[in-house]
């Protein structure tokens, strides 16, 4: 077992670093070593398992990540029903899938479950309460129902902002988010505000041009630029 977590780890190093592939076959080699010693429905094996959808996932397997976590969810609420935090964990994995498959139904209604579940445990000011939330705001914006996600991304932000500090790179992405939403609702001068805030945050926090959030932003910052003709640039 210790050989197998250990290859475990490594896969999660890989994931970390984009490595998707390598991460796929050590959690696939961590995975048949622990069936070798325990039951493939213990709790260790389903974890191992859901690692292993998340580096499909990340490798946009959508259908194989979702085949994955369907069978782990199901072993959870037959054998595992006392195991709260790893059922939460995999339905917002789920919900996640769902949202990239533009199955924005079955993604909030998930998100949702998740949401009430987080509630219940955690409260409704702890950051992964928050965190879910902003996931549903994003199912409302894709839906269309742009009122109700500026008024939940808002209240995100007034949250993270509490929890976090307005300096934190999760403060930044939801500032992100919002510049988005802005720009969909062709309220520019609000996006470009938000785009700079964002910029703000991340070039504070020393991130990589690189990196996912800043790779999100310039797209942001492109779409909205082109809409009024305005260059942006840091508020720093």
């Amino acid at each position: 077992l210790e050989i197998s977590s250990t290859i475990n780890s490594i896969a999660g190093i890989h994931l970390k670093r984009g490595s998707f592939s390598e991460s796929v076959m050590c959690y696939k080699r961590s995975l048949k070593m622990k069936e070798l010693i325990l039951d493939s429905e213990d709790i260790d094996c389903l974890e191992t398992k859901r690692n292993l959808a998340w580096a499909r996932f990340k490798q946009t397997r959508y259908t194989d990540a979702l085949s994955i976590l369907n069978r782990v969810l199901a072993v959870l609420k037959t054998k595992h029903t006392d195991n709260e935090l790893n059922l939460i964990i995999t339905l917002e994995m789920i919900a996640s899938v769902f949202f990239k498959k533009r199955a924005y139904r079955k993604a909030k209604l998930n998100y949702e479950e998740v949401l009430n579940m987080k509630l219940v445990r955690f409260g409704e000011s702890h950051r992964q309460y928050v965190s879910t939330l902003h996931n549903i705001a994003l199912v409302h914006g894709e839906e269309g129902n742009l009122d109700s996600a500026l008024e939940l991304l808002t209240d995100v932000l007034h949250k993270k902002t509490i929890l976090l500090g307005n300096k934190h790179p999760e403060v930044g992405k939801t500032q992100s988010d919002l510049a988005h939403l802005h720009f969909i609702r062709h309220e520019f001068d609000e996006s470009r505000k938000k785009c700079g805030e964002a910029l703000k945050i991340f070039v504070d926090a020393k991130f990589p041009k690189n990196h996912t959030y800043m790779k999100e932003l310039n797209i942001r910052q492109s779409e909205v630029g082109k809409a009024g003709d305005v260059p942006l640039t840091c508020v720093c």
